[in-house]
């Protein structure tokens, strides 16, 4: 994994946490080339010392440090899901400039992943969650971590004695996050790590196996893709995860069983339709007027109604 990092542009994400502060020490141990990005909510007292402390390590080590500083309050609602927009509209806007995103995920994330799917209603592709590698927009994101447990993570740590900063945040069950990590997860993992691993391994293995998606035709955020309707639903849901939405169990059941869904996130609608072995996603916009040619042209093509309004305003 770290092999295929060498020599290419690569950024860190960095929290001065657990994951991020074995990562570095990893990476120069490898005496691999990287930057660090981090993003500081603002939500905790102790933030600004761990700030300090990427400052330092970027000096020490002639690093750039991309660092991004907000506020966000804890007390709000759906906080986790806030700080993820954030977090990746930030990366995407440096990441014009480098080729990897490293991020700190690690056995233990995977696993907590694998039981908030379980759940919720999920297919095999969002029950196995997260890749070791996978791409998003112009760059990939690279997990080195994603068969080591948080418990391996702190042996390493204290084994070469790498300082780090705990975010006690972590302990706050009203997070769905933190109440399966200390009530589940972390229960399973104990004694289970090689059995998780291999069942995860398994899994990967039978999902290779399933029928693939082929990507048509995209125009800024309309998708068209060739797929067969049992993998739609899996893929609609990956899709939406790359824009930092979740689907939930029953919005699944509802386009399984319409064939079609609107969905609103970000102050936006949202429509997935699938129609002749093709999926079409697009932002739905309801109010825009279209001329007869355009609308004829669209009938003969195919396009579901729900996406004839976005590509209009595409051409116009």
């Amino acid at each position: 994994m770290f092999s295929n990092l060498k020599n290419k542009r690569n950024l860190l994400a960095y929290s001065a946490g657990t994951d991020s502060s074995a990562l570095f020490h990893m990476l120069t141990k490898q005496k691999i080339k990287f930057d660090l990005i981090m993003i500081n909510y603002n939500s905790r007292e102790q933030s600004i010392n761990e700030v300090n402390l990427a400052k330092k390590l970027a000096k020490d080590f002639n690093l750039n440090l991309h660092l991004l500083d907000t506020k966000l309050d804890l007390s709000m609602g759906n906080f986790e899901k806030r700080a993820r927009d954030i977090r990746y509209d930030f990366f995407d806007k440096v990441m014009t400039d480098y080729d990897n995103l490293i991020l700190g995920h690690n056995l233990s994330d995977k696993l907590e992943w694998f039981l908030m799917q379980l759940t919720r209603g999920a297919g095999l592709k969002e029950l196995y969650g997260m890749n070791k590698t996978s791409s998003r927009k112009n760059y990939m994101i690279v997990r080195p971590l994603l068969d080591m447990s948080k418990k391996g993570i702190l042996k390493y740590l204290n084994l070469h004695r790498v300082n780090y900063f705990y975010d006690n945040s972590n302990d706050n069950e009203k997070f769905t996050r933190n109440y399966i990590r200390h009530n589940f997860s972390k229960k399973l993992l104990d004694g289970n790590e090689s059995g998780i691993l291999k069942t995860f391994s398994i899994l990967e293995k039978e999902i290779d196996l399933l029928p693939k998606h082929i990507l048509l035709e995209q125009k800024n955020e309309f998708y068209i893709y060739e797929v067969d309707f049992s993998m739609s639903a899996s893929l609609l849901s990956s899709l939406l995860k790359e824009m930092g939405y979740l689907l939930s169990g029953p919005q699944r059941e509802e386009y399984e069983d319409k064939e079609e869904i609107t969905i609103v996130f970000n102050n936006y609608l949202y429509n997935a339709s699938y129609r002749n072995g093709k999926l079409y996603f697009s932002p739905y916009l309801k109010d825009i007027v279209m001329n007869k040619s355009f609308k004829e042209e669209m009938r003969i093509s195919g396009i579901p109604p729900k996406q004839r309004g976005y590509l209009f305003k595409l051409k116009s």
